[in-house]
């Protein structure tokens, strides 16, 4: 195997962790807290439970009508009732839409609700001291990919959805791109050809079923605690919450 020259990296479940911190909600925006506690019960039920996704945490804090949209929607996807991953996003940004989602609770959410893994800063430090290029591709905000850009200096992040907010606060439209499940092989392909690294001197770290293809095109595939019926397409399997543990095999 030749040596590793672009490390790629996928972002819910791997950089950041599934469990967002909901506090956040409890002086700041009280009655998204109150219609968080309305949407699943009791408060202790869902404070170490995963959320999937930043989309699903955004339409469960809206209420249980939104919740129930969102579960509709995903019901939808699972049975291949969308043509692709981008209309799925763009139904879902409606729901944030339609229930209220303000900048001010999306940037409070974005930098304060997202947990990083363990070793997420020593191993992007790492590979950037050994001069390998870093990637993010996420089906997910740009906002928080943004941030990941900002606080690591990394060159290279795409995300599926970017929001703009009109003067009184509230969405007045999006831009989505297509960034997840077959689209992150595409993306992966134009990034090292432009970077003019070669496909085998690429290595992608992710945890879940919509990284598939992306796993099996480059050389070096690590899985981050992936599921059970998802093990099988990785390269190698890191089953620890410290992103450290992959850099045994780069």
């Amino acid at each position: 195997m030749k040596n590793i020259k672009l490390v790629i990296f996928d972002m819910e479940g791997t950089i950041f962790k599934k469990t967002y911190r909901y506090d956040f909600l409890k002086n700041a925006f009280p009655e998204k807290f109150s219609k968080l506690c309305e949407t699943h019960g009791q408060e202790d039920m869902w404070k170490d439970n995963e959320f999937t996704s930043a989309w699903t945490f955004l339409c469960d804090i809206l209420g249980p009508e939104s919740y129930a949209k969102n579960k509709a929607n995903w019901n939808k996807w699972d049975d291949g009732g969308y043509p692709g991953y981008s209309e799925w996003v763009i139904d879902t940004i409606k729901i944030h839409k339609q229930y209220g989602l303000t900048k001010s609770l999306f940037d409070d959410f974005v930098m304060k609700a997202p947990v990083y893994f363990n070793g997420v800063s020593e191993t992007i430090h790492a590979l950037q001291d050994r001069g390998i290029s870093i990637a993010v591709i996420s089906g997910g905000l740009k906002a928080m990919t943004d941030r990941i850009s900002r606080e690591f200096k990394i060159e290279h992040c795409y995300a599926s959805a970017e929001y703009f907010w009109s003067s009184d606060g509230t969405i007045e439209h999006w831009n989505v791109m297509p960034t997840d499940f077959s689209h992150k092989r595409g993306l992966v392909e134009l990034l090292h050809h432009d970077l003019g690294i070669e496909r085998q001197e690429c290595a992608f770290i992710g945890d879940g079923r919509n990284d598939k293809d992306i796993a099996k095109y480059v050389e070096l595939s690590i899985g981050f605690n992936p599921k059970p019926n998802h093990r099988h397409w990785w390269s190698h399997i890191v089953e620890k919450n410290d992103l450290r543990g992959i850099l045994e095999f780069i």
